[in-house]
């Protein structure tokens, strides 16, 4: 038998279900989230009536429709302000504080590195 790798160590030890001919159930630790599509998550939440399950474990990011220059001003284009303004009221409404963005480091893909 070969040795398992270091991805198979990490996701055998964070499989809670694996549903036959379906996908496996992860537990993590971390929830990294961002601008995007975590609105759509959360509304989703809202509407089944369920609590955000361990909201200190949430790491916000707004980082797809943040500006590479200038970001001391405001965000120019509607949608993406839209989107990181709806981000911060997220984080807001459970008692987060969002993530800075953090140029050096890069983005949520990147988050990791700073937990």
């Amino acid at each position: 038998m070969k040795p398992a790798t270091l991805f198979e160590k990490i996701w055998n030890t964070h499989v809670v279900k694996t549903i036959d001919d379906g996908p496996a159930v992860l537990y993590i630790d971390k929830h990294l989230i961002h601008e995007v599509t975590s609105p759509q998550a959360f509304k989703g939440l809202e509407e089944r009536g369920l609590p955000v399950f361990r909201p200190q474990q949430i790491v916000a990011t707004a980082d797809h429709n943040v500006p590479t220059l200038n970001q001391h001003l405001p965000i120019q284009e509607a949608l993406s302000r839209i989107q990181v303004e709806t981000l911060e009221r997220i984080c807001w409404f459970i008692d987060q504080d969002i993530c800075p963005v953090v140029p050096e480091k890069g983005s949520v893909g990147a988050s990791g590195d700073l937990a």
